[in-house]
């Protein structure tokens, strides 16, 4: 059985994160969270996270890693393992920043196998997603995600909060002439008859 992951608890820690990084970059370097190198920002959430992990996760026995694998998994960006009543699970995560819709996928169908492979886990996509002010409610990287069936149709990816209630703020990235928002997006893949 998998884990009580508080996922909104999780999104929230992301989200939060993510934005200090924002203004963080915006104050030293004028650059956007949306420009730091994904390894980079994964170990950043992952301090953020396991200074959270008590709320999130449930238990006080949580180990974690980045680019691990759980029970045979493909490897994924963030793993927290938690312990509690003599079994173990996971809360598998993974990130893209500015990424296409393709790599979505990708990623969400690895999620998918790592299902089959780790019942007993929980997974986790996390997206940064830069769209123009005008278009953030119409992001088509967006509806991917919320309308992605792995190919056999036993697994879809649900968001923890609505899309319309995304963490989202004002960017600037120097290449880009019109401002741009930042959309902070989290989707757990579930069975699909969940």
């Amino acid at each position: 059985m998998a884990h009580q992951t508080d996922a909104g608890r999780l999104y929230q820690s992301i989200a939060e994160e993510v934005f200090s990084q924002e203004q963080y970059m915006q104050s030293k370097a004028r650059k956007s969270a949306l420009e730091i190198p994904e390894l980079a920002l994964v170990h950043l959430l992952w301090r953020r996270l396991v200074k959270d992990q008590g709320e999130i996760f449930q238990s006080s026995e949580v180990r974690s890693s980045w680019e691990s694998s759980f029970e045979g998994t493909a490897r994924v960006d963030l793993m927290f393992e938690v312990a509690h009543g003599g079994t173990t699970s996971a809360a598998l995560i993974e990130f893209k920043i500015r990424d296409t819709e393709t790599g979505y996928v990708r990623d969400l169908d690895k999620l998918a196998q790592n299902a089959s492979r780790a019942p007993n886990s929980r997974r986790f996509f996390c997206a940064l997603v830069d769209e123009f002010p005008d278009k953030a409610h119409l992001s088509g990287r967006i509806k991917t995600v919320q309308e992605w069936v792995c190919p056999n149709n036993q697994y879809k990816a649900v968001s923890v909060a609505s899309p319309g209630n995304f963490r989202q703020f004002p960017t600037k990235i120097p290449d880009f002439a019109r401002p741009l928002e930042c959309i902070v997006g989290m989707w757990e893949v579930v069975r699909g008859d969940a």
